[in-house]
């Protein structure tokens, strides 16, 4: 229940400040509005009585049970997020999905069920790239990290597009689309932003005419073309760097090969994995998992989390973590001296074992176990320990009146 739905049950009620009021309580034979009412950050209504009636006897003579003083998932959503911009991916003029930009900073992805509604997933559907009919009609095409930037691209009349989900998310189909054209990326200022920026030039290599990675001069930390744009930046300053910017060659792509480039880890158990692929992800990407049993998973990048649709994202990032580990590892070796076997320690690359599915699904299953990872089930990220307090004494109090098991 809304605080409003119960402002409307009490009499006397006066607006003291934001998201508070006061009111006579119905408890007791009250001639001072007595009765102080709050909404607290999760959405639910707070009620205190400065003669001492408890909170159970105010909701006895409203009415209402306890439990009708904290809102449902689907009124929390309502209070926490509005919508502020949609994107349309379509394909022949029809729209497949959309992402859906809330206030604050989130998004979330929904395709059309046919009937007029949406269903809040891209299952059943194949995504396709941002303003893909411009894309296969044009010949220079502009790759950003983000819709915002896209846009921001084609007022300028350039023809500019990105995936759906962000960073780590392209798939090698995408880069068929553009085969034959020139691809010019524009990574954000980051290592995760030029990370995923060196993957889709090898996904585009062999298939693009000519592909240009393009570093913007001057943007700030995590900054991007629309900071850049907004900085001053023009169509023909962009157009000036990109002229002067050489094309990427083949070993550009490939990944550093000396020893201190690589993540050693002391044994190839799910759990080291683990451990060692979520600091890599938070020091050198600048991202965070969170996870819960409810709403899944969720991945922490750019200022701001963001809930993905299943493992497979997840996935991604594991298999790039992949890429820079070393294991320890031990062979027998003869000792010519003495001619006895002994054993040499070596770190050598993962093998077909480690990047099966069956390998990558046990890390994963690790990763939801970490304590700064796990979350208790519908708990969100980030979560402050006030809002942790909060969800526990909503179980509690659900346990006890045997609302829940």
């Amino acid at each position: 229940m809304m605080t409003n739905d119960i402002l409307q049950k009490l009499q006397g009620v006066k607006k003291t400040g934001d998201k508070q009021w006061q009111a006579r309580c119905p408890a007791h034979n009250d001639n001072v509005a007595s009765l102080s009412i709050g909404t607290g950050s999760d959405g639910r209504t707070l009620l205190k009585c400065q003669a001492g009636c408890s909170t159970k006897s105010i909701c006895d003579s409203l009415g209402i049970d306890l439990v009708d003083l904290f809102v449902n998932k689907k009124q929390q959503n309502k209070i926490h997020s509005k919508i502020i911009k949609l994107y349309d991916y379509r394909k022949d003029g029809q729209l497949l999905h959309q992402t859906v930009r809330y206030y604050p900073k989130g998004f979330r992805q929904r395709r059309p069920n046919g009937k007029g509604g949406w269903i809040w997933s891209l299952k059943g559907v194949d995504p396709v790239l941002y303003n893909y009919d411009e894309i296969v009609n044009s010949e220079i095409i502009f790759i950003v990290e983000g819709e915002k930037d896209a846009d921001n691209l084609s007022v300028m009349g350039l023809t500019a597009t990105t995936c759906p989900m962000g960073a780590k998310a392209w798939k090698d189909r995408y880069s068929d689309v553009l085969r034959g054209k020139t691809a010019v990326l524009l990574p954000d200022n980051d290592s995760s932003g030029q990370e995923h920026m060196r993957s889709v030039a090898k996904s585009l290599w062999s298939k693009a005419a000519e592909i240009k990675i393009v570093k913007l001069p001057d943007l700030p930390d995590k900054g991007d073309v629309s900071d850049w744009i907004k900085a001053g930046g023009t169509k023909q300053d962009l157009l000036n760097i990109i002229e002067n910017s050489r094309p990427v060659t083949e070993p550009d792509l490939n990944e550093p090969d000396t020893e201190d480039d690589y993540i050693k880890l002391p044994d190839d158990h799910p759990n080291t994995f683990a451990e060692y692929f979520e600091e890599w992800s938070i020091n050198k990407c600048g991202v965070k998992h969170r996870y819960n049993s409810i709403d899944g998973w969720s991945i922490y990048h750019n200022d701001r989390y963001q809930s993905v649709e299943d493992e497979k994202e997840v996935e991604v990032y594991i298999r790039q973590f992949l890429k820079k580990c070393k294991i320890k590892a031990r062979k027998k070796v003869k000792n010519e001296e003495t001619g006895k076997d002994e054993y040499e320690t070596y770190f050598t690359r993962p093998d077909k074992k480690h990047k099966s599915p069956a390998f990558i699904n046990s890390i994963i299953r690790w990763i939801r176990d970490i304590p700064d990872v796990h979350l208790r089930p519908g708990q969100k990220a980030p979560c402050s320990l006030s809002c942790q307090v909060n969800f526990i004494n909503l179980l509690n109090f659900l346990k006890k009146y045997k609302l829940i098991k």
